[in-house]
């Protein structure tokens, strides 16, 4: 990478010396265009191997040094990473041999087809005959009933508690009525952001480059998720997922900053993860499980714990002792 670096610092001091000979800024850009951008741009190899934070940076001024020669804004490390991603996408929608051609084409198509269908018997439960999503009835009620509109004190209720998915419900019925198509489009929209923020935990987690890109298309096109984004009331689970997900972002965030920056910070992110996972449990119960996740990630990601130092902890009588023998592995899983 340093070599790529200096030869792109050779470069940039060429331009600079074009721009002494008085040639015009358009002339200049087509010259970054053709020459400079091609350094950057195998620079950012994405495709196979991630890049490092400290090269990245150091390519980014590059681009601003070379952005304030030619004397307009030019494309930065990320973009140039996400313009090399689309154009990927590209090729291999327009290359039926490609080996992912199925993969990308069956990401785009697999639940388009279901924006115009009708309800199922347990869409109209939860939706046509739940009292709570008319306009008559004070919203206050949704926090005191269940999923499917029964008060929660009485004895046929499922005592299944979504009050934020009966929220969004009522908001679709507002806005269109008992229309399928709204309810289904806002599904599909859950899923993608869902997809969105899944590729964004596993470039975390795998680094950036092709395996991050992988999993997002397989995640979004695995027929496991068929039932939760073409059944309507199948979003209380794409919305507890995305509350699922932000909270452990958050809390990974958390623990990035923990002991490096000031305590406002990361108590920040950590107040964010608590709240996110609260959205997950309003949203469907299942979003408790976010916290074990969280804890889990802490001691043997951050604090590189083994399995046989945590197993002990579950054969401890009292919480008295699990608390002192838990943080005597937290101390030693920092060294």
């Amino acid at each position: 990478m340093l070599a790529v670096y200096k030869k792109a610092m050779s470069r940039l001091y060429f331009l600079r010396r074009l721009r002494s000979f008085s040639v015009c800024s358009r002339m200049l850009h087509m010259f970054y265009q053709s020459v400079m951008a091609s350094t950057i741009f195998f620079a950012a190899v994405c495709w196979g191997t991630g890049i490092k934070a400290k090269d990245a940076n150091r390519l980014n001024k590059l681009i601003k040094k070379a952005g304030s020669v030619v004397g307009c804004r030019l494309d930065n490390l990320d973009e140039v990473v996400r313009d090399r991603m689309v154009l990927k996408l590209r090729t291999i929608m327009d290359s039926p041999s490609h080996p992912l051609h199925n993969t990308v084409d069956k990401l785009r198509s697999s639940f388009s087809n279901r924006l115009l269908q009708p309800r199922c018997s347990k869409e109209r439960r939860a939706i046509k005959t739940n009292q709570d999503l008319l306009p008559e009835t004070p919203w206050i009620n949704i926090f005191y009933d269940d999923f499917w509109g029964t008060l929660l004190t009485h004895s046929g209720s499922h005592k299944s508690y979504r009050p934020l998915c009966t929220l969004s419900f009522r908001l679709n019925h507002f806005m269109g009525g008992l229309e399928p198509w709204g309810y289904h489009f806002v599904n599909v929209a859950f899923h993608g952001a869902v997809t969105g923020l899944f590729t964004s935990l596993a470039r975390l987690l795998l680094g950036g480059g092709l395996w991050s890109l992988l999993a997002g298309l397989l995640f979004a096109s695995h027929p496991i998720h068929t039932e939760a984004v073409a059944g309507v009331v199948g979003r209380a689970d794409e919305g507890a997922a995305l509350f699922f997900l932000l909270s452990l972002l958050c809390y990974i965030r958390h623990c990035s900053l923990r002991g490096r920056t000031a305590p406002g910070w990361p108590m920040a992110w950590f107040l964010g993860s608590l709240a996110c996972a609260a959205g997950s449990m309003l949203w469907k119960e299942l979003g408790v499980t976010v916290l074990a996740v969280s804890a889990l990630y802490d001691a043997f990601v951050c604090h590189k714990l083994k399995i046989r130092q945590v197993l002990p902890l579950l054969y401890k009588p009292t919480i008295a002792t699990q608390r002192p023998a838990f943080q005597w592995l937290v101390r030693h899983g920092e060294t």
